[in-house]
């Protein structure tokens, strides 16, 4: 077998041995060596970089989705582990970042150590980490961008706001139901005995009579028979007088001295007036034929991604400074929330903190929890997009773990704190909306009606830097394949007057938009996570063949418990994948497949690594172009 780790500018090697070549560590520091970027960021601006990536749809989004689908108030201990994951991830990162730092980030450390093929797969991994990303915190801007509009009086047609195929409502509606089964959750009742009680969002019961109720505009439904449609997020039903509920299945009720009672399947609480009951999701109710349409396609998700995509053409000198404005704005809109809301924060909504499970895989209980790690565990990749700004690093060595440990340990914390407040304020049972912090903040009341237009704005402004963000890293990812002969090199061509990869953004934006306006939240984000706890595995792996085959090169950096931390981190992200839908796991198998072929196809005939053509200037243009002199 051929020297797999002979450097560019050898005579070309056979194809079979070229799956395996790496470029040795030596060869990559030279690369960045000859680099065209201006190395003007510190630990500050990496710190700023990565709170702007982290702190955005993982908040905003899907804390709402995984506590309302899979977790209940237990999505706080989904951030935990969530975060206990990626600091293994996060320290791996750290130590590869401080001893290659180079552009392109996991790609590069897999270039170095598991060969071309490897990079190869890890590029395709880095589109689902860094692309549906992108794609997935579009879909929540836009959501909070609808909702403002609606607050604002402006209107935007229900079949531009989803993606393509969902049922939306055209205008608010109301409806009635016959004898329903509801919630009680939160609601305070008389028991036969006389006993006041506060019941858990695990207590059901049915209530006799016909009862009204309504959607907003914009809400999501889906079709049910007999012409119906199924609720995606639990509605209220107000109680005008007093009624007795049936309660559907035994249950643990609060007692006012904060202990719990058992109440007996069958028994008939006296429920008062006023009191909000909730008719669950999936309840069919019936609606107006004309009030629903079918979504065409997200256009505010679209119109973002385009606007940030011109923004990355034309410079990231005015980017980098955009976003280090929207990173303040959006952490003190967060802490306000945090303020104000835990005053409002109603224990019972913690009750049970786990709530049972239902049955179904990943439906609350243990495997809920597990399941909605996975989907919250996207947001943390802001530590990664640090690492891709390796290149314009003052002292990467020093600077790089500053910026990758710093920003993921401030946004686990903001984590913790806005899903306490969230499903402590409101039940769990309503967050399954785009706009979840929104919902909550709307709970606090009229005097704070202010609170809700600064916490929308917020998220906006968040959103945006989020989508900033990783659309650079993605198309910093493909201009670094594409100065390897691994993509086309018009990836690679840059812009003679923004000095940009013009070209590259341009698809890249156009990738990102389409996946926005025609796909799920929910689906989008599955898939961003899988590739993400991928291509974390791969870096850990990365960090114990450099101890191993380069003993004696400097690091800045290295992980503690060594090699337990990057095993740990091997086999919990390895975990988590598992835990992710059958259907989200086949398709990235697909994904996985069909991106070999194109190896196979191109990048395997097109490598300068095995054509031993010698690659310099492998850093995009520079981060602080363009400027004026």
């Amino acid at each position: 077998m051929a020297n797999t780790n002979a450097p560019a500018g050898k005579p070309p090697s056979s194809p079979l041995n070229r799956l395996f070549q790496r470029k040795t560590v030596d060869q990559i520091q030279t690369e960045y060596a000859h680099g065209e970027l201006k190395r003007t960021l510190g630990p500050i601006n990496l710190i700023l970089l990565g709170i702007g990536c982290i702190i955005g749809a993982g908040i905003f989004v899907r804390t709402g989705n995984a506590a309302a689908l899979h977790a209940g108030p237990a999505v706080m201990i989904s951030f935990v582990i969530a975060g206990i994951v990626c600091a293994f991830a996060g320290l791996c990162y750290a130590e590869m970042a401080s001893v290659l730092p180079v552009s392109g980030s996991a790609y590069t450390y897999s270039y170095a150590t598991v060969g071309e093929f490897g990079a190869w797969i890890m590029g395709a991994l880095l589109l689902l980490e860094y692309g549906l990303a992108a794609s997935v915190v579009a879909v929540g801007w836009s959501g909070y961008a609808v909702s403002l509009a609606h607050d604002l009086g402006l209107y935007i047609p229900a079949e531009f706001t989803q993606a393509a195929g969902k049922f939306v409502l055209d205008a608010a509606a109301t409806f009635q139901v016959t004898d329903p089964t509801v919630s009680l959750n939160a609601v305070t009742g008389t028991l036969p005995s006389g006993e006041n009680v506060q019941f858990l969002a695990s207590s059901t019961a049915t209530i006799p009579g016909v009862h009204e109720a309504g959607l907003d505009q914009y809400a999501v439904v889906n079709p049910a028979e007999a012409g119906l449609y199924g609720l995606t997020n639990a509605v209220d039903i107000a109680i005008p007088n007093g009624i007795e509920a049936t309660l559907t299945s035994a249950t643990e009720v609060l007692r006012q001295d904060g202990s719990l009672l058992q109440v007996a399947n069958g028994t008939v609480v006296n429920v008062p007036a006023g009191a909000a009951l909730q008719l669950p999701a999936n309840t069919p109710v019936p609606l107006p034929a004309d009030m629903v349409v079918a979504s065409v396609a997200n256009f505010p998700a679209v119109i973002v991604v385009l606007a940030m995509t011109l923004l990355l053409i034309v410079g990231v000198s005015e980017s980098a400074t955009v976003n280090n404005v929207i990173v303040f704005i959006k952490v003190a809109v967060i802490v306000a929330f945090c303020v104000v809301g835990a005053q409002y924060v109603n224990p019972a909504n913690w009750q049970p903190f786990i709530p049972e499970p239902t049955g179904e895989p990943g439906e609350f209980g243990w495997d809920g929890i597990m399941r909605a790690a996975t989907i919250v565990f996207f947001a943390y990749i802001g530590f990664e997009a640090v690492s891709t700004a390796a290149g314009e690093a003052k002292n990467p060595q020093k600077d790089m773990p500053f910026g990758i440990l710093g920003s993921l340990a401030i946004c686990t914390v903001l984590y913790m704190a806005t899903s306490a407040v969230l499903t402590g304020v409101i039940p769990f049972t309503k967050l399954n909306v785009a706009a979840p912090v929104a919902t909550a903040v709307n709970a606090f009341g009229p005097e704070w009606n202010w609170l809700a237009y600064s916490i929308k704005i917020g998220a906006i402004a968040g959103l945006t830097s989020v989508i900033l963000v990783l659309l650079f890293g993605q198309t910093r990812i493909f201009y670094t394949m594409s100065k390897d002969g691994l993509m086309p090199s018009v990836l690679a061509n840059v812009h003679k007057t923004f000095k940009t990869p013009w070209l590259n953004t341009i698809i890249t934006g156009i990738i990102v938009a389409c996946a926005a306006a025609f796909f799920d939240i929910n689906t989008l984000g599955d898939l961003t996570s899988i590739g993400t706890l991928a291509a974390f595995a791969m870096v850990c792996m990365a960090v114990m063949w450099l101890r191993q085959t380069r003993p004696d090169l400097k690091r800045g950096f290295k992980v503690p418990f060594y090699p337990i931390t990057p095993i740990l981190g091997i086999l919990s992200c390895l975990f988590l994948i598992t835990r992710v839908g059958p259907r989200e796991q086949l398709f990235f198998f697909y994904f996985l497949g069909a991106a070999v072929v194109l190896y196979f196809l191109y990048g395997i005939w097109n490598s300068k690594l095995g054509r031993g053509v010698t690659v310099t200037g492998h850093e995009p243009p520079p981060m602080d172009l363009p400027h004026k002199e």
